[in-house]
């Protein structure tokens, strides 16, 4: 097996793995009161990687003024 690895196009040659990413922790903490779909969601519309249309849950803070 042989193959290139790559990162973004480039080689490892041509970057510093070190400078260019990172591992972040990260302790998520979910209210019972979401259901599984609305729980991951907003965990991914949290980290910016969420589908965005018009259908989402109510922002918190709205709904638990009501």
């Amino acid at each position: 097996m042989h193959g290139k690895i790559t990162y973004n196009g480039h080689t490892f040659q041509e970057f510093i793995p070190q400078m260019t990413a990172a591992y972040i922790t990260q302790t998520d903490t979910h209210l019972p009161e979401l259901t599984v779909r609305e729980t991951f969601d907003f965990a991914a519309r949290a980290q910016g990687t969420g589908h965005k249309t018009g259908n989402q849950p109510l922002d918190l803070s709205q709904s638990s003024s009501n």
